[in-house]
C-alpha cells in the first residue's frame, strides 16, 4: 500500500494534518528495499534507485515548504480532501492536496484566477511526476491522488 499512490495520498494527508496540529517531528524510514522488484516493504525507493510514489508526494511536500505563510482555506465540512496553502514572500499562492479516497473530486480556487498554473500530481496513472498546465480555476482530483498547485511561470 504505501509504495503507490493509496500510500502515497494517506501518508500526505496525514502530514497535512501534522502541519495543521504544529507536530514538531516526525520520521519516516527513507532507505532502499533490498530488491528492485520488491514494490511492497515501507521504504521510498527500490533497491535500484528508483523513487516510489510515495517518494514523489515527498518531494511535494518539500514544494510546499517554500510558501511558509499559511493560508486559511475554506472547504466543505464533508470534503475528504486534505489541504495545505501557503503564500510566499512574493505573495504567490501554492496549495498541497491530497485525496485519499478512491472518488474524483472538482475544486476551485478562487485565489488563483486568471492566471495559467501548473499541478504537478502523483498517482498510480505514472511512475513519473505528472505535470500539467491549467487556465480555468476550476480543476479535478482523481482518487488516491496528491497535487501540487502554483502559478505556472
Amino acid at each position: 500500500m504505501r509504495a503507490g499512490s493509496r500510500g502515497a495520498s494517506i501518508l500526505t494527508a496525514a502530514w497535512i494534518l501534522m502541519q495543521e496540529n504544529e507536530v514538531a517531528v516526525s520520521l519516516f524510514y527513507r532507505g532502499f528495499d533490498p530488491r528492485a522488484d520488491l514494490p511492497s516493504s515501507y521504504s521510498l525507493f527500490y533497491g535500484d534507485g528508483r523513487p516510489k510514489l510515495i517518494a514523489l508526494a515527498f518531494s511535494l511536500w518539500s514544494k510546499i515548504t517554500a510558501y511558509p505563510h499559511l493560508l486559511r482555506i475554506s472547504c466543505s465540512p464533508s470534503t475528504p480532501l486534505r489541504l495545505l496553502a501557503g503564500r510566499n514572500d512574493h505573495g504567490e499562492i501554492a496549495v498541497l492536496i491530497a485525496n485519499p479516497t478512491e472518488n474524483l473530486f472538482r475544486y476551485q480556487l478562487d485565489e488563483m484566477e486568471n492566471a495559467p498554473w501548473e499541478v504537478f500530481q502523483v498517482n498510480d496513472a505514472s511512475q513519473d511526476m505528472q505535470i500539467h498546465e491549467f487556465k480555468e480555476n476550476i480543476l479535478e482530483i482523481p482518487g488516491q491522488t496528491v497535487q501540487f498547485v502554483h502559478r505556472a511561470k
